[in-house]
């Protein structure tokens, strides 16, 4: 996708809150130390993804809690334009709603603004539809179009209204529980639309997704937003991208429509899928498509209308039970790993932070030594938390008859082992622990 960026401003603005979806946001306020800690020092490892103008790390507080880190390229520094997470910051600081990746806190004592956000453990749906080999059932493919839809009535009926301006599949982030979520409003507006004519800012989008309509300041509305959706909601129903030069026609418009004018909605989905068997609500979500991307911006639905639309269609597609409540499932090993990333998020920020202050104190010998000597009494080059140490590990319960237990964690040979060792005071009362493989 070829992505066109701005200079974006934006009126200052008090949102209204919608009685559904938006609410005031509770920001805090972090030090860049902090965050640079959160994130192993924005390590590599640690990268989730790059955007047109920033990048994304997972990141682990002090108090347990995983979030993303967005902070912005090398060439966005060192660029003269706005930068785009100023914009994000002012927009998301006036908003907060389920159907939105929410802002936690923000940084800028650093002559650089690090965002902190919503971690979303799902990805995004871009990489869901078209880099997963196992196809989404459609009864998450319906109720995420109808998620993305509600976030962008609660954008919309804000006072004064927000315009996301780039609304595609690489910008819905998918949470742990399989909810979608709007995310990345560094091209976003606030304002009416006399004001978006006054700050004369350009047009933006991806392309693919962009509003054909929208070629001027003077053609902005909330339905350029529409038409995004009308094409997300196409690459939903049948795992196309907007643009695909793989197929012909390769624009998912030109293909789809005259499919969905002729009443075969169902040509539409996605083959992988197993569809549904009610058709003729399929083709009533492939209608509504069809009119979110109609060429005339007047005579395209509102997003109250589409949320509508959407919610009742989901009530008529029968899935069976199975796929409506399960839910796709981490192994084992992918839990591991996770926690095992966590772990190390943890550790690397202690150990930063112990540096910092060895360093501001200059006792690096004394604590080289120090360090030295209890090596040797543990007798291992492995690290060792107490139980109450590490706020990203799972609580460990004590075995009846046993005062302490320590957790240690050993990565070796791609395998992570938990070795518990215990003291009794008591032995012949406890029982005995043996050690856990997760591998």
């Amino acid at each position: 996708m070829v992505h066109l960026s701005c200079k974006t401003e934006s009126a200052v603005i008090t949102c209204k809150a919608h009685k559904d979806d938006i609410e005031p946001a509770k920001l805090k306020t972090f030090r860049y130390k902090d965050l640079e800690a959160a994130t192993g020092g924005f390590a590599r490892e640690f990268l989730l993804g790059k955007g047109s103008y920033g990048w994304v790390y997972k990141g682990c507080l002090r108090d347990g809690k995983l979030v993303a880190v967005k902070r912005s390229s090398l060439a966005r520094k060192n660029s003269q334009d706005d930068n785009p997470l100023d914009n994000e910051l002012e927009i998301l600081s006036k908003i907060r709603s389920t159907r939105l990746v929410n802002l936690v806190g923000y940084s800028r004592d650093n002559k650089e603004t690090v965002l902190v956000v919503d971690y979303m453990a799902n990805g995004t749906l871009h990489d869901i539809l078209h880099c997963r080999n196992e196809p989404l059932s459609w009864s998450i493919r319906v109720q995420v179009a109808l998620q993305i839809a509600k976030g962008l009535r609660a954008l919309h009926s804000a006072s004064p209204p927000v315009i996301h301006r780039d609304i595609k599949s690489s910008n819905v982030l998918i949470d742990a529980d399989w909810n979608a979520r709007l995310a990345d409003f560094g091209l976003a507006l606030r304002g009416r639309i006399e004001d978006v004519i006054r700050l004369s800012t350009p047009p933006a989008g991806t392309m693919g997704y962009l509003d054909p309509g929208y070629v001027s300041p003077g053609h902005l509305s909330t339905k350029t937003d529409v038409f995004s959706f009308g094409i997300l909601l196409l690459e939903i129903m049948s795992g196309r991208n907007a643009i695909d030069v793989q197929y012909y026609p390769p624009n998912i418009v030109d293909w789809a429509l005259p499919l969905i004018k002729q009443g075969k909605g169902a040509a539409i989905c996605d083959p992988k899928s197993k569809h549904p068997t009610n058709a003729e609500a399929l083709n009533e979500m492939a209608g509504v498509a069809a009119r979110c991307v109609r060429l005339s911006s007047s005579r395209r639905p509102t997003m109250a209308e589409v949320v509508k639309e959407l919610r009742e269609i989901s009530k008529r597609i029968q899935m069976p039970i199975w796929n409506s409540i399960v839910k796709p499932l981490k192994s084992s090993l992918d839990l591991a790993a996770e926690g095992y990333d966590q772990w190390k998020l943890y550790k690397r920020s202690s150990l930063l932070e112990v540096k910092r202050k060895l360093e501001s104190k200059k006792i690096v010998n004394s604590s080289s030594a120090s360090s030295s000597s209890a090596a040797s009494r543990e007798g291992s080059s492995c690290s060792s938390l107490a139980i109450g140490d590490d706020p990203c590990m799972d609580p460990i319960v004590k075995a009846p008859g046993t005062r302490r237990a320590r957790v240690r964690m050993i990565y070796a040979e791609d395998k992570l082992k938990l070795d518990v060792n215990k003291t009794s005071k008591n032995r012949s009362n406890g029982p005995k622990m043996g050690d856990f493989l997760l591998a």
